[in-house]
């Protein structure tokens, strides 16, 4: 989900939503927002390296999963990188297809 060269749009729910929070900016991103933005790194080359992934806590209880996690995110586009921090708070629905993601709320701090 993190990378744009494996992105699949399936995995997010239609009415899906992301929520990312960067120092006093928010943005709420639609299913169809975020394909296009992973469409569009794929298409100039963006890289992405995700490091010290750490799950917080997690929790699947009947139809509904949560995931909270911390990881360090790079991105690249040519010769220039930049890393953030991100804290993410995760919800997913089980249907009859698999996992399906619903919810995320994402705190970026650049590191």
């Amino acid at each position: 989900m993190l990378d744009s060269t494996s992105f699949d749009v399936n995995m997010l729910d239609k009415e899906a939503s992301i929520l990312v929070v960067n120092g006093d900016q928010h943005r709420f991103y639609t299913r169809e927002e975020l394909a296009d933005v992973m469409e569009l790194a794929k298409k100039v080359g963006t890289k992405y390296q995700v490091s010290d992934f750490k799950i917080l806590h997690e929790d699947v209880s009947g139809k509904f999963g949560s995931i909270t996690y911390n990881m360090a995110w790079k991105t690249s586009i040519g010769d220039k990188e930049t890393t953030v921090r991100i804290l993410a708070h995760e919800i997913w629905e089980r249907q009859p297809s698999g996992w399906c993601r619903v919810f995320a709320a994402l705190d970026a701090t650049r590191i």
